[in-house]
């Protein structure tokens, strides 16, 4: 999810936007990217978070939504 944050990081400044949605079917993941604790994935958490604080200070809103695996989500 890091890459993710990163490529909206780099389009916000180009394109303008007030707001990134991002859409994941993993539950780990975005139970993993609301703590910063030794772990798993940590490394990767913590990169998430920092692109996530980058966004934010460029007053670009940042939303996470759950959905369900394979349900007609484009991109999924």
């Amino acid at each position: 999810m890091s890459e993710v944050m990163q490529v909206a990081d780099e389009k916000a400044e180009r394109e303008k936007f007030t707001s990134v949605t991002v859409f994941t079917d993993s539950q780990a993941t975005l139970r993993r990217i609301q703590s910063d604790e030794p772990g798993p994935a940590q490394v990767l958490a913590l990169r998430t978070m920092n692109w996530t604080d980058a966004l934010l200070r460029k007053n670009i809103q940042v939303e996470y939504w759950r959905v369900p695996a394979h349900k007609g989500i484009e991109g999924n």
